[in-house]
């Protein structure tokens, strides 16, 4: 989680690889403790009901975290555009250089000054559109982040496995 403060709307494939990758490896080292938390006090009769409890409730988990964390990107977002909109007036002088130069390249390209006009806010529109959605997805990152750390003392809680069971009877 870390790694994805790096997270820019032109982010190259090599960082984003590297990204993901170290995510799906971390997610092996926690679905194995889970797993063995989960099944290590229970009584061979009872181990297909619990797996099918246990896959039921990971999926739950996973669906409600998916939809909360999709929820708040689409808030962030909007929150974001928000923010950066209201810096983009006529009276900012940055805004009007920015749309003046995107207009001027735009006519020499051959667009009249009317649809030049429009095309440099189209752009400046998509530009607000990829920040605000960067700037989203920064917050679901740290949102996820602080709630894991938050969990972190939960695990203190789980109480020792014993190695050498023995093996789990199928029926």
């Amino acid at each position: 989680m870390f790694y994805t403060h790096h997270l820019v709307p032109n982010i190259d494939f090599k960082t984003l690889t590297i990204m993901r990758s170290s995510q799906a490896i971390a997610i092996a080292f926690l679905f194995v403790p889970i797993s063995t938390v989960a099944f290590s006090r229970l009584p061979p009769e009872k181990s297909n009901a619990a797996s099918a409890l246990f896959n039921l409730s990971r999926n739950l988990g996973a669906s409600f975290g998916i939809a909360l964390v999709i929820n708040l990107v689409v808030r962030q977002s909007q929150v974001h555009t928000n923010l950066l909109v209201s810096h983009v007036t006529n009276g900012n002088p940055i805004y009007a250089q920015w749309i003046a130069g995107l207009t001027q390249r735009l006519v020499q390209q051959g667009a009249s000054t009317y649809d030049a006009g429009r095309q440099a806010a189209a752009v400046v529109a998509r530009v607000i559109a990829q920040q605000a959605g960067a700037l989203a997805y920064l917050d679901a990152f740290r949102f996820v982040a602080i709630a894991c750390f938050v969990m972190l003392p939960l695990g203190l809680l789980i109480k020792r496995v014993r190695p050498g069971g023995g093996p789990v009877h199928m029926e």
